[in-house]
């Protein structure tokens, strides 16, 4: 959401904004290197930010660019940040394989919105980081020590042999916050990147914390490009979308029964690897109309749940047309759910309620009807 804010992602950069004048100003120089080999982190990120912007809005009215800078190190390890507002900052080093300081916590932790006040995320940062304060024409000075992450590689692939090449990994914490797992992914100089399996499949995923994991694939991965082939833009066609396959560590498509991996510090894992059931993959299809006349809806949403706990295997999107196609369904008993977005015309918007459709897929599903009442409107009618 567009309030929501990454706090590791608030660390700023001030270049090319006026600086405050010198005397009221003050510098924080240091020293970042590598424990496992006593060595310079060379060329490593450092961002530096004060404790009283931590979970501002990086683009809010209140944003001041002295408030923090983004630099790199020098070949020596060395660093140095000028133009700070006197006060106290905390320091962020990374260097990828080694542990992102704020890896132990997963993207909710670290979330600040409407919902979610910035004081427990704040505190979380201050904890785990270096705090520098810095007087007005003085140099404040800090050394940040880098551990070795642990980290888990594997490869994914089609039952048939081939390799899964762009599937996006996915590597799974328990929030501290909820106790639910929750995806960290790839920690990088940004926070965390979405990470893909190369052109033979395989992944590896480094700096990791201790802790106790879950790795999964999810094909088609997320990302997307508008750009043409040369020199204009594209539309971004989602009508029609048949959904995500994700598949769990363990041959599962079930997080539930996903197998979880108990990581020591510095550890290796390797070995992850991951079983796309290619030959076992149904295709559910059919279309979404009206009850009232039938006419074909459009803007529809279809979701696939386990009748067990409801967890949802996939959600796909109907086409104009109102035909849909999921493409990811393996044989089994299934929660089939509908729903439209309202419609505009020239007799006013018209509101459709959902449906659940008890659903068993033996084969191939194909000419599957599913018809969407009106809504009921505020007195209760249809």
């Amino acid at each position: 959401m567009a309030s929501s804010q990454l706090i590791a992602c608030l660390l700023t950069a001030c270049h090319g904004v006026a600086q405050p004048a010198a005397s009221a100003s003050g510098a924080i120089a240091g020293y970042v290197y590598c424990a496992d080999s006593n060595t310079p982190a060379r060329m490593a990120t450092v961002r530096v930010q004060s404790l009283d912007s931590l979970g501002l809005d990086a683009n809010g009215p209140n944003q001041n660019p002295t408030n923090g800078a983004v630099t790199s190190t020098g070949l020596d390890g060395a660093f140095r940040v000028d133009g700070l507002a006197p006060g106290d900052y905390v320091v962020l080093a990374s260097l990828r394989g080694y542990l992102f300081p704020l890896a132990e916590y997963t993207w909710r932790d670290l979330t600040v919105d409407r919902n979610t006040p910035a004081d427990a995320a704040r505190k979380r940062v201050e904890r785990v980081l270096p705090r520098v304060s810095v007087d007005a024409g003085q140099t404040a000075s800090v050394t940040v020590r880098l551990e070795r992450g642990a980290e888990i590689s594997g490869a994914v692939f089609f039952d048939d042999g081939s390799p899964v090449i762009g599937a996006q990994i996915l590597i799974y914490r328990t929030s501290s916050d909820t106790h639910q797992w929750e995806s960290i992914q790839q920690s990088s100089d940004f926070g965390w990147s979405q990470m893909l399996t190369d052109d033979h499949g395989q992944f590896r995923a480094s700096g990791l914390p201790a802790g106790e994991y879950l790795a999964s694939a999810r094909l088609p991965a997320s990302a997307s490009s508008g750009s043409a082939i040369l020199g204009a833009g594209l539309r971004i066609d989602w009508a029609g979308y048949a959904g995500q396959l994700q598949v769990y560590f363990g041959d599962t498509l079930r997080q539930k029964l996903a197998a979880v991996m108990d990581i020591a510090s510095g550890e290796r894992r390797s070995g992850v690897d991951i079983r796309i059931p290619l030959s076992k993959l149904r295709t559910l299809s059919g279309s979404v109309k009206a009850e009232s006349d039938g006419h074909p809806l459009k803007n529809t949403v279809l979701g696939l749940s386990y009748p067990d706990d409801k967890t949802t295997l996939v959600r796909a999107h109907g086409a104009d047309d109102g035909a849909f196609k999921i493409s990811f369904v393996l044989d089994g008993e299934y929660i089939l759910t509908a729903s439209a977005a309202p419609e505009l015309n020239s007799h006013g918007r018209r509101e459709y309620g959902s449906v659940q459709i008890p659903l068993s897929v033996n084969g191939d599903t194909n000419g599957v009807e599913v018809t969407l009442p009106d809504a009921p409107t505020a007195n209760g009618a249809p």
